[in-house]
């Protein structure tokens, strides 16, 4: 059974006009109807005070505010919006070291340019369907960054065998 994005609202923050309308099109295509667009972190931090968006979908490199700055702000600025709101990153970095550096700051999910409509969509699922907990460190606030807990789980899941 397919899941009913209806009701779902994206605020998509991206400088690229091609990307943008490709966005535009896919999204209808799965069911979105409420969708917010701006092209610039300060204007995607801006929008989330009157845009209620349940999923951010963000571009990394913009200016004069990039996606990592916005991610940064949406999670830990004292007068954020929304700090819990789910984070699509979606980027043609894809280095492993860039894509550690953007769940260190809180994205829920990383999406590789270019883009289909099923790597959308499945990311789009993906934050609805498994929902990570949110925890707070000294030096991090956003999702869980563990995906698994490997072969232990629960209090002995650190002990080595």
């Amino acid at each position: 059974m397919s899941l009913d994005l209806s009701q779902l609202s994206v605020l998509h923050v991206e400088d690229d006009y091609w990307i943008c309308q490709t966005v535009r099109e896919f999204l209808p295509a799965f069911g979105v109807v409420d969708i917010g667009a701006v092209r610039d972190g300060y204007a995607g931090y801006d929008a989330l005070r009157d845009f209620s968006a349940d999923i951010v979908i963000t571009d990394w490199v913009m200016a004069p505010m990039d996606g990592y700055e916005f991610t940064q702000m949406v999670r830990c600025a004292p007068d954020s919006p929304n700090p819990f709101v789910p984070i699509i990153m979606m980027t043609s970095r894809n280095l492993r070291d860039e894509v550690e550096r953007a769940r260190d700051i809180g994205v829920t999910e990383y999406l590789v340019k270019p883009i289909t409509a099923e790597g959308l969509r499945s990311k789009i699922v993906s934050v609805i369907e498994n929902p990570r907990e949110f925890i707070r460190g000294p030096h991090y606030f956003g999702p869980d960054r563990r995906r698994t807990h490997g072969l232990y789980g629960g209090a002995d899941r650190r002990k080595v065998a």
